[in-house]
């Protein structure tokens, strides 16, 4: 029998990886040859990942072939408190995909970590990618009384 895995979700400040040998950094060529790179070595280890590069971060999320998905996993440590250990999935999550539940769950793990000043800006992204998204109104609202800010 197999064991599940757990995913690999992580992010690395491109001002931290190795550049040599690489295109300049910026170009589209610098951009594949980091995404193909950390594909190609999850591929070699049955895995499939999904790698985004910004001008910041290259941000992974790596699923084994009998994983758990990203988004159930972050969600589950949620549900069961584990907010510290979400924290760093979300962020990775947010930064690579358009999902306005995971914004939400990002601003309001921030929220709830006693970090409301950051909470805002990913409960705004949750609004702006759906307007009808009520808990989100709700955790901006809760963010913006607590850091004394009126929107």
């Amino acid at each position: 029998m197999t064991s599940r895995q757990a995913p690999e979700i992580f992010q690395i400040p491109l001002d931290d990886l190795d550049l040599v040998g690489l295109p300049p950094r910026g170009t589209p060529e610098f951009e594949q040859t980091v995404i193909g790179r950390y594909a190609l070595d999850y591929a070699a280890r049955g895995w499939q990942a999904v790698v985004a590069v910004d001008d910041g971060f290259v941000r992974v999320v790596a699923v084994p072939e009998r994983g758990v998905e990203p988004k159930a996993y972050v969600l589950g440590l949620l549900q069961n408190g584990f907010l510290e250990d979400a924290l760093p999935v979300l962020e990775a999550l947010d930064g690579m995909l358009d999902d306005a539940e995971l914004a939400y769950s990002h601003g309001l793990c921030l929220s709830e970590l006693g970090r409301p000043a950051e909470a805002v800006a990913p409960l705004q992204r949750a609004v702006e990618l759906d307007p009808t998204h009520a808990n989100a109104f709700i955790a901006l609202g809760v963010a913006f009384a607590r850091t004394g800010t009126r929107r």
